[in-house]
């Protein structure tokens, strides 16, 4: 089998791919879910992650955090709207520059694989079995997979009751919150489904990417 190398492209521009990494100076780090675009403005592009990555009285400026240790000093954007009542998803302001050159690739991050370091998302169909493969990409347990437990779910805690959840048991960890939840549509291209919004215990919940894009006003990029 011929085996995919990670695409070449200009390397003095900082690519952010669906599924790295997105942290704060005060160490909040969530994943990149999907890019998407304004409706009311299209020229403005968000990077959509989970709303619980907001938090109040901090700077809520997420800067770009590959794959791996090393933080970098590249700032992504600060979130621009969020929600953890109903629905958990945040936007962050994609910015462009600063001053480095960044851009958004609407591809997800699946390094560790030897055959294709990026997924070309395909397609939105969404799941609607239960049983159905369904896996995600996440800065800290990188690219991982599980099966479709139930639909819609409801989470619960301190400050949050979200609904209309997918259940899955796709292994997870923290950090890896607002990455991209997707099915393999062959081994190099996947239908994006939605972003992770929690769990706990073998459990992992997914926002549905059609929630996402009504509540928010957004389409995908």
């Amino acid at each position: 089998m011929k085996r995919q190398t990670s695409i070449k492209r200009q390397n003095y521009v900082t690519e952010v791919l669906c599924g790295d990494g997105l942290i704060t100076k005060e160490r909040i780090l969530c994943s990149a879910g999907f890019f998407a675009k304004d409706l009311n403005d299209p020229s403005t592009t968000y990077v959509v992650t989970a709303g619980h990555c907001y938090h109040e009285n901090l700077t809520n400026y997420f800067f770009y955090f590959p794959w791996g240790p090393n933080r970098t000093t590249t700032l992504i954007g600060r979130i621009a709207k969020y929600s953890i009542k109903n629905y958990d998803y945040g936007l962050v302001y994609f910015r462009g520059i600063t001053p480095k050159p960044i851009k958004a690739i609407p591809m997800v991050r699946n390094t560790d694989s030897n055959i294709c370091k990026e997924l070309f998302i395909h397609d939105t169909t969404q799941v609607s079995n239960h049983g159905v493969h369904l896996c995600k990409s996440g800065h800290e347990s990188h690219a991982t997979c599980g099966y479709v437990k139930g639909f819609n779910g409801i989470f619960k805690n301190e400050v949050a009751f979200a609904t209309d959840l997918i259940i899955t048991d796709t292994p997870a960890e923290v950090g890896d919150s607002g990455g991209p939840a997707y099915f393999y549509e062959n081994l190099c291209s996947v239908s994006l489904n939605g972003i992770i919004t929690a769990g706990s215990k073998g459990i992992l919940t997914i926002l549905p990417l059609e929630i996402i894009l009504r509540d928010a006003n957004i389409e995908l990029l």
